[in-house]
């Protein structure tokens, strides 16, 4: 998923996640799910996916 300040990307099969900040890491170098200033945004995120996930179904 992909916001103009966000990025944020799943993979189920290897319980993996990523969250970029593109205004601060437009190369997407740096991974902020462990980052808890970004806590809330990546909540925000899984919800969006998991309303996408169940509404494709």
């Amino acid at each position: 998923m992909v916001r103009r300040d966000l990025k944020y990307t799943w993979w189920p099969e290897w319980e993996y996640e990523r969250l970029f900040d593109l205004r601060l890491d437009p190369t997407e170098k740096e991974n902020r799910v462990g980052d808890p200033s970004y806590a809330d945004e990546l909540k925000k995120m899984r919800v969006r996916l998991d309303y996408w996930l169940e509404a494709a179904k």
